[in-house]
This record gives structure tokens, sequence and C-alpha cells, in this order.
């Protein structure tokens, strides 16, 4: 008689219950330590948008094209090309991008301009903005959450997400963790000012006093369009979202992506669900990778537009 231990029967289900998100037995996964989302992204080429609302347009018709031929069902939204949001957006990171070159990323987000340029005057000033902290990686790396988690006093949120990158001829997934919080003050301009918020940069090993700026002096405008809802097994809908980044100082966009994301449930007991929905997502993105094959820029994401550098993991 084959006789099986415990943790042969445990462990498989622990390890399913943190990648897919499924919930597991009271006590077994807190909010933030499975994965919450999956979203799904491609960046488009920019010379496809020249017309920025035409090529928003046809694109959209694609998604239309694609998702139905795949039995999945949409629901556009009244306008779906309208552009309803805007927020601007920075990333702060050492001149040398140590955060970055970590895996790291430190990124300002408001509804307006001044509040995610750093003040003028040397002393932290006033402002409003979400401040995230993101860690990416191959490989779901739960120990991160030690190193980006915020303060307890800052009431921070945690995610644990999974992306889809398909580039051209390739798809490949990225875990992320990620901390935001609200600030109503700009920290100051070195690291040992933002070790009140996230006291585990401190790990890092970098020194306190290194310089804490704009990437590259770069301000993004963000404009958002959401135009639809795709059903994707019946179960699950995933909200398509169209991102078009511009610099502050230049009318034109050089970044537009498209992406679908959806909940990972956590139902009472492990079932078919969280496979279904994912499995779903998947064969629509690799049917949008095959079906345009003239859109699709690069794998790299948005981010890394900004960076512009090399690092081999995850970009």
């Amino acid at each position: 008689m084959i006789r099986t231990s415990w943790w042969q029967l445990i462990v498989p289900g622990l390890i399913l219950g943190l990648v897919l998100g499924v919930s597991l037995p009271a006590g077994a996964a807190r909010p933030g330590r499975s994965v919450g989302s999956r979203e799904c992204k491609i960046l488009l080429r920019i010379d496809r948008f020249a017309d920025l609302a035409a090529g928003l347009r046809s694109f959209w018709s694609l998604v239309e094209t694609v998702a139905r031929g795949e039995g999945m069902a949409i629901t556009p939204a009244a306008h779906p090309t309208a552009l309803v949001k805007t927020r601007f957006v920075a990333f702060y990171d050492t001149p040398g991008f140590d955060f970055y070159r970590r895996g790291y990323m430190l990124r300002r987000r408001a509804g307006s301009l001044p509040d995610v340029v750093p003040p003028r005057h040397p002393q932290p000033g006033r402002g409003k903005f979400d401040l995230t902290l993101k860690f990416r990686s191959r490989d779901l790396q739960l120990d991160q959450l030690a190193v980006i988690e915020a303060a307890g006093s800052c009431d921070g949120e945690t995610k644990v997400e999974e992306d889809v990158v398909a580039g051209p001829a390739t798809i490949r997934k990225v875990f992320s963790l990620s901390s935001k919080v609200a600030l109503k003050k700009h920290p100051g301009a070195q690291l040992r000012d933002y070790l009140p918020v996230y006291p585990g940069l401190a790990r890092l090993g970098l020194p306190k006093e290194a310089p804490i700026t704009p990437v590259r002096d770069v301000f993004v405008r963000e404009d958002l369009a959401y135009p639809g809802r795709i059903d994707l097994d019946g179960a699950t809908g995933a909200e398509a979202t169209f991102s078009v980044w511009s610099r502050t100082t230049e009318s034109r966009p050089f970044v537009v992506e498209f992406s679908f994301k959806y909940d990972v449930r956590r139902p009472g007991k492990l079932n078919q669900n969280v496979y279904r929905a994912g499995e779903a997502a998947d064969r629509l993105l690799r049917a949008l990778q095959q079906a345009g094959t003239g859109w699709i820029s690069t794998g790299k994401t948005k981010t890394a537009m900004i960076y512009q550098v090399e690092v081999e993991d995850p970009e």
C-alpha cells in the first residue's frame, strides 16, 4: 500500500492558492497575499495613432471581432473610445536607477500635474497624490512584501497581481506586488525621506542620503478610455482600457496601450472557475496577438518606455 504524507496533499493546494488567488481554509491566506487580479496588456505601435480617435476606434473594432470569434460576448460603453479620465504620472528613483535595476518602481500619480512634480523649495511642500511602491518579477516572490508594504501609520493598500504582456511574437507573464498610500505632503529629495512611508526600502542597502528624483525628468499625462467589458467565460467579466501617455511638454502621445483586467475570484472552495477565466483570458490575448500583427509594438511595458534602460528581470 502506498502511503501519502499530509504535506504531499496540502502543499500543492497552497501553491495553487497563492498563484491563482483561490481561497484556502481560514487562516491559510490573507488579502494581499495571493493573486487578486490578472491584467493582459498590449503596447501598440504609435504610428497607428496619427489620428488618435480613429486609431482607437479601429483597434477596438478588431478587439470586438476577435472576442466574438472566440465566443465571448462584448458589452461596449456608450462612447467606447472617448477619453474620460485624465491623471498625471511620474516615476522616482536614484540617478543610477537603483530601484528599477532591483525590480522596484516608485510612482506618483495624481489628478493634477503640480502634485507629481517635486516642489522647488527644499522643504517638503503640500500636495495630494498617490505614492505606490511596486516590485515585479517573473516568479511570485511574496517575501518582497516585507520591502514594499507601507508603514502601518500610512494605511496602505497592498495588491498582488499578474500581468500578461503580449509582444509581436511572445507572451510574458510577470507578477507584481504593490503598496499604495495617499499623501498630502511631498517627501523630501533623499531616500531617508521615504523611509517613514516605506521602511522596507532600508533593506535595499542604499545610502540614506541617496537622491530620489523624477526619472529622466519625464512627467506623463495619462488619458484613459474604457471601451467596454468582455465576458471571458460566462462568469467572469474583464474591463477593457486604453491608456494614452503623452509627455506634459508635448501634445502628441508616445505610448498607447490596450489592456483588459479581471478580478481573480476567491470562491469558498477550489473549483474550475479560476482555471476557466485564466484560460479564456490567455486565449483571447493570443488571438489578438495573431490578428493584430500590424498593431503590436514591443513586449515592453509603459514603465520601460520611461526608463529606457536594459534590465534582466523582469523588463
